[in-house]
């Protein structure tokens, strides 16, 4: 099984995901592709080791063409303006978390940019 990176560096999004308060995830390219329809757990990184803390299965992605798109679709997303992981002028990509559910944390020692193995 595979697990999608979360970078909690500067915002907590892997608690807003598990709250449901955040529920699109958001990238620069369509680095989550690969795993459309699948069910992938949701690794923590950026504060501290890597941490599967979740589940979700990654719904078909939407295109936010302008930064003015994805300033409308902030309650899903939740990427605050001039963060480091906000809309530039090429846009974004946000794929749906769907089904969502919360695990009890452990450490993930596979290594990845994007995606990782999950044991």
């Amino acid at each position: 099984m595979m697990g999608m990176n979360i970078n909690d560096a500067g915002e907590p999004f892997t608690g807003m995901i598990l709250a449901g308060e955040k529920t699109v995830e958001t990238r620069s390219s369509r680095s989550l592709d690969s795993v459309i329809g699948r069910r992938v757990g949701i690794v923590r990184t950026g504060r501290g080791p890597a941490t599967l803390v979740g589940f979700a299965t990654v719904g078909q992605p939407v295109r936010y063409e302008t930064p003015a798109a994805f300033r409308a679709a902030f309650r899903q997303h939740r990427v605050p303006a001039g963060s480091r992981f906000d809309c530039g002028s090429t846009g974004k990509w946000g794929y749906p978390l769907l089904a969502v559910e919360r695990t009890e944390p452990r450490l993930v020692t596979r290594h990845g940019i994007v995606l990782r193995r999950i044991d």
